[in-house]
């Protein structure tokens, strides 16, 4: 494809992990199209600042493109391993998406070694903390998601493996910290459109 033509421009703001699908589709004849519609009512300064505020610190996670809505892993799995030495804790998370009339969260649900209390955790992508739960069992919404545009994306992520899971944990009066790579669980598939 020639650059600078609608199709490359239309290409380089894609996520670099789908360029190649949507390339396919635009060598094989189709038109992306030209015209977004959107609802005016969705403009306005509170939820541009809300936009705003919702980026800081967000360290080299960048997006591009529009929400294409999410086909991928519903269930995500991190096996947790104590950082410090010679320690028997361990655990998982389990998340599980949950899609109830649009609005798509992931229901969180901690385990770690019997007696072990969960004080608080923490996901990462990419090494950038973009949401946490307070404890066993939590919610991650789109309102407790920081540095995503859209909840669409941050789930685009968890299932390209840049996602991880650090929680802080006591156990005989000793502070632990437990952390493990979060990973799809096969056979739960999701195909979600746009939010």
């Amino acid at each position: 494809m020639a650059q600078g033509t609608p199709n490359e421009k239309f290409l380089q703001q894609v996520d670099p992990n789908r360029r190649d699908f949507f390339g396919r589709l635009l060598g094989a004849g189709f038109a992306i199209p030209l015209i977004a519609t959107f609802s005016i009512d969705a403009l306005s300064v509170e939820s541009a600042a809300a936009q705003s505020s919702n980026t800081v610190g967000c360290g080299n996670l960048s997006f591009a493109g529009v929400d294409q809505g999410y086909v991928g892993p519903s269930k995500f799995q991190a096996r947790l391993l104590d950082t410090t030495p010679n320690s028997r804790l361990q655990g998982h998370v389990d998340f599980d998406l949950d899609d109830k009339k649009g609005l798509r969260l992931l229901n969180t649900h901690t385990t770690v070694t019997r007696d072990a209390l969960v004080m608080s955790a923490q996901v990462f992508v990419n090494g950038t903390s973009v949401a946490s739960f307070p404890d066993n069992k939590g919610v991650i919404d789109r309102g407790s998601l920081r540095c995503f545009p859209d909840f669409d994306a941050f789930l685009e992520a968890l299932a390209n493996k840049q996602g991880s899971v650090s929680i802080t944990a006591t156990y005989a009066g000793v502070t632990h910290t437990l952390t493990g790579a979060i990973e799809a669980l096969p056979g739960n598939i999701a195909n979600l459109p746009p939010a």
